[in-house]
C-alpha cells in the first residue's frame, strides 16, 4: 500500500499525540516513527495497521493525497483570541484539513444546487468601503432590512458549506477557506453560543468575499463586515439610539437581532452612539454581571444542511452503508456516528443531484 509520510503527521496532530505517545499506544518504535515522517524509512503494512488502530483511523488514511490545494496561501482564515495556544491551534488546522479531505470525497458524489453564489469584491476597488460590501452582499442575497433570521442557511443557499465541529479551545471560533475549486468552506466551533456563532460565521464571510489578497487589517475589516451584515446601520441606528441604552435594552434588542448584547454595545459605539466612557461603563456592568462569558438570554445555534443533506444522500439514495461510508470519509464507523450521524437534525435540508 502506498504510504504518504505527510498524513501521519498529520494523524498525530490531529490526535494531539507526540512520537513517543503514538510509540506507547502502537508498539512501533520511536525512532521507527520519526523516521517515517522524515521519509527516511517506508513502513510495513504491519506498522502501518499498528498506527492505524492506534490513531483510530482507517489504514487508507495514509495513503491519501491529502487536503486538496487552495486558490492561494491567503484563502485560509481563523478568527481566534489572542490567548488562543500554538498546540490548539495545530489541532484545529489539523482537524480542519482532515475534514476538508472527507467533504472533497463526498463532494465528488454530488452536486450542490445554490440560489445564490458567494462572490469577491475587492476592498481596494471599493476605497476600503467594508460596509458598502456588506450592504452590496445583502442586497444581492435578497435580505430584506432588519435582522438575518437563519444566517447558516442563508450562506449554504449562496452554495458554501457550513460546518459545526470540535474546535479543542474555546479561544478559535471558526475558521474559513476557499479550495482550489469547489465550494467555500466555514468551519464554527460547535460549542459557541449561537449568537457568537453568527457574528464568526459573518466574520468568515467577509473573509471569503474581501481578502482573496490579504490587506493589513484583515481582521478588522471582517469585524465591520460581519457588524454591518447582522447590524445594519440604516435599521439598527434607530433602534440603538432611542432612549437610553441600558442593559435591559440590550438584552432585549439580543433578543431582536440574536446578537450578543456586548455585539450590541460594541455597535453602538461604533455608530458614536455611546461614548467611550459610555461604552466602557457598559462593558464594566457586563463583566460585573458575570455576562462576559455567560451572558443571559439563550439565541440557539443555527443548524447546517449542506453536508447532514450530501450524508443522507449517500446512505439513502446512493445506498451506502454505515461501514462503506467510513470508508469513503478516511474515517472509522463510530467516529462517523459521533461526528457526523448521531442526532443530526434530519430537516429543512438542500436537495441535491446526481
Amino acid at each position: 500500500m502506498p504510504f504518504n509520510r505527510n498524513m501521519l503527521n498529520l494523524a498525530r496532530e490531529l490526535r494531539a499525540v507526540t512520537q513517543a505517545d503514538l510509540s506507547s499506544k502502537s508498539s512501533v518504535s520511536q525512532t521507527k516513527i520519526s523516521k517515517f515522517e522524515a521519509g527516511l524509512l517506508v513502513p510495513t503494512d504491519e506498522d502501518v495497521c499498528k498506527l492505524a488502530d492506534a490513531l483510530e483511523l482507517p489504514i487508507e488514511f495514509f495513503s491519501h493525497r491529502g487536503p486538496r490545494p487552495a486558490r492561494a496561501s491567503t484563502c485560509l482564515h481563523h478568527r481566534k483570541n489572542a490567548g488562543a495556544k500554538v498546540r490548539d491551534l495545530d489541532r484545529v488546522h489539523a482537524h480542519f484539513a482532515y475534514m476538508r479531505m472527507q467533504i472533497d470525497e463526498l463532494l465528488a458524489g454530488v452536486k450542490i444546487g445554490a440560489s445564490q453564489s458567494v462572490y469577491q469584491i475587492d476592498v481596494d476597488a471599493m476605497d476600503g468601503d467594508v460596509e458598502q460590501i456588506a450592504a452590496i452582499v445583502r442586497q444581492t442575497w435578497g435580505v430584506p432590512p432588519g435582522p438575518i433570521d437563519n444566517l447558516t442557511l442563508l450562506i449554504e443557499h449562496a452554495g458554501a458549506i457550513v460546518v459545526a465541529a470540535p474546535f479543542y479551545s474555546d479561544a478559535i471560533s471558526a475558521m474559513s477557506f476557499w479550495p482550489d475549486s469547489g465550494s467555500p468552506i466555514i468551519f464554527v466551533n460547535a460549542s459557541m453560543p449561537g449568537d457568537r456563532l453568527r457574528f464568526s460565521l459573518a466574520h468568515e464571510l467577509g473573509h471569503l468575499v474581501m481578502h482573496a489578497t490579504p490587506t493589513g487589517e484583515v481582521e478588522a475589516e471582517a469585524n465591520r463586515f460581519a457588524a454591518e451584515l447582522l447590524m445594519p446601520k440604516a435599521t439598527i441606528f434607530p433602534e440603538l439610539s432611542s432612549g437610553v441604552l441600558s442593559l435591559q435594552k440590550l438584552a432585549a434588542l439580543k433578543v431582536r437581532w440574536k446578537v450578543a448584547i456586548q455585539a450590541l454595545a460594541r455597535r453602538a459605539h461604533d455608530l458614536e452612539i455611546v461614548s467611550e466612557r459610555q461604552y466602557r461603563s457598559l462593558l464594566v456592568r457586563i463583566s460585573k454581571m458575570g455576562w462576559r462569558t455567560n451572558e443571559p438570554i439563550r439565541v440557539e445555534p443555527e443548524q447546517s444542511t449542506v453536508l447532514p443533506s450530501i450524508l443522507t444522500h449517500y446512505l439513502d439514495r446512493k445506498g451506502y452503508t454505515r461501514a462503506e461510508l467510513s470508508k469513503l470519509m478516511l474515517s472509522v464507523e463510530p467516529q462517523l456516528d459521533r461526528n457526523f450521524l448521531v442526532g443530526k437534525d434530519q430537516s429543512n435540508r438542500l436537495r441535491l443531484a446526481e
